[in-house]
């Protein structure tokens, strides 16, 4: 258990670092003359190379290479930061968004992984789920007033050196894990002779679980509408009078709402099925985000509006994870890497389509009515795609009854 802890605070960490790039890079990309619809482009590229690390970290995972790919991908992770502000050439920053984006996805996606299997066996998946997306929310919630704060008193180049810090310290945490090679399922049979290289890169993408399959879509819809909300709002909130440092303590009560929110949730399991948490929790964050730029004249409700999506948000993460543990639970043969890559791509495609799609949207009718028309979309989408797939269950059920 001690070392699922460890986990979890090398988690925490590594939000936390992240958390201080988030809350001011667009109003940095701002700040250098890009337009909505380049810091949309620029922004979407985080998502696009976390997405291409995805994979590959999974397939190539195992606990005894966990410490060493953590390591490089966290150095990179804070070298890429201090960048941004040291090289003011587009083609280098494009260069170091590129860096951070493939580092943030190879140790999110290793991190889920190595939590999996450090998991002791009389400890349920909800629960070590729901500390595990508390971990990731704790670290956002500190990391995005602190970097806002920094910003505002210091300069941009202050909470990217506060990102490098934060790097540094989940690298001397990692340092203190041990048995990590003992968590290896050793290969019996056949699959004995192989290479890691040459079993994993033969899995077939095409039978992954139904579980995993939905934990994606629901994340991917997740960040289409935050990632356009955390994009954008921030510009379009500066320029009615809210400071950074205030943006940063909205987004944090939403971090520290969705972290709160995480723990308890195994609890709410058990009143009801997960499934329908997800469709509740869904219309209430699309909800949420439609409202924001209605109410950027008050601080008091703009603070319980961030709250009541940050418990949207903390739900979906918990019951999206959980239908990926249930999967892995099921599964036979060491995949737990490869569903966990192809869940955090989910993640990176919700991260790539939102500042995209928001800045082109933006583009041509302004920030305020891209963030209503796009929780509209998405949640209709989500709708439609979840009553199909019932209808096909559904449609599964009676067949194999008619068949016996």
């Amino acid at each position: 258990m001690k070392q699922l802890i460890r986990v979890y605070l090398v988690i925490f960490l590594i939000t936390m670092a992240k958390g201080t790039i988030n809350v001011v890079f667009p109003p940095f990309l701002e700040g250098r003359a890009y337009l909505v619809s380049q810091i949309g482009l620029l922004t979407s590229i985080f998502g696009v190379f976390q997405l291409a690390a995805r994979i590959p970290s999974g397939v190539l995972y195992s606990p005894r290479r966990a410490r060493f790919a953590l390591v490089t991908g966290l150095m990179s992770l804070g070298l890429s930061a201090l960048g941004f502000t040291a090289f003011e050439h587009t083609a280098i920053l494009i260069a170091m968004i590129i860096l951070n984006g493939f580092a943030f996805g190879a140790i999110t996606t290793i991190a889920l992984a190595l939590c999996i299997d450090a998991r002791p066996e009389d400890y349920s998946s909800g629960a070590m789920m729901g500390w595990y997306t508390s971990a990731i929310a704790a670290g956002y919630a500190v990391g995005q007033p602190v970097g806002g704060y920094l910003a505002d008193s210091f300069g941009f180049a202050a909470s990217f050196a506060g990102t490098a810090a934060l790097s540094l310290l989940a690298i001397l945490v990692i340092a203190t894990l041990s048995r990590l090679g003992q968590m290896e399922t050793q290969p019996t049979g056949e699959t004995a002779f192989r290479s890691p290289a040459q079993w994993s890169l033969r899995y077939n993408l095409r039978q992954i679980p139904s579980g995993v399959l939905m934990g994606t879509l629901i994340v991917f819809f997740v960040n289409l509408m935050f990632r356009s909300l955390h994009t954008f709002f921030p510009i379009y909130a500066l320029a009615v009078g809210v400071s950074l440092a205030q943006i940063g303590f909205l987004r944090s009560a939403l971090s520290l709402a969705a972290a709160l929110v995480r723990p308890f949730s195994g609890k709410l399991f058990q009143v009801l099925h997960h499934r329908n948490i997800t469709h509740i929790a869904m219309v209430a964050a699309a909800g949420a985000v439609f409202l924001s730029p209605a109410l950027t004249r008050s601080m008091t409700w703009l603070f319980l509006l961030f709250v009541f999506m940050g418990i949207g948000r903390g739900l979906l993460r918990v019951t999206s994870a959980t239908f990926v543990a249930e999967s892995s639970d099921q599964s036979t043969g060491n995949k737990v890497g490869v569903w966990s890559g192809v869940y955090n791509a989910g993640l990176d495609i919700g991260s790539i389509a939102g500042p995209a799609v928001g800045g082109f949207v933006a583009s041509f009718v302004g920030i305020p009515a891209m963030l209503t028309a796009i929780p509209v979309l998405a949640l209709g989408a989500y709708a439609f795609i979840s009553i199909l797939t019932r209808r096909q269950a559904q449609q599964a059920v009676r067949t194999i009854a008619e068949a016996d």
